[in-house]
């Protein structure tokens, strides 16, 4: 099992984020469909994905606001 971490303040050089920011983490295994991560009170996003024993792409997207529900954890 793998932790992913993402800390807006240090990734983006200080972005502001509040409580209604939403983090994805994008998977190349996955299709690079978005899997929503959850924010910690220190304002830091994690996840735990579990992953097969190769290199995998990755990267990270943000919103204010989701254009609708689709599933428990992802948003389109």
């Amino acid at each position: 099992m793998i932790e992913f971490k993402f800390d807006p303040r240090k990734e983006i050089g200080g972005m502001r984020v509040n409580e209604k920011t939403i983090c994805f983490l994008h998977l190349q295994i996955d299709d690079n469909k978005g899997d929503m991560m959850n924010r910690g009170e220190d304002g830091v996003y994690r996840i735990r994905r579990m992953l097969p024993p190769k290199n995998v792409e990755y990267y990270y997207s943000i919103s204010d606001t989701p254009l609708s529900l689709k599933g428990q954890n992802e948003f389109g």
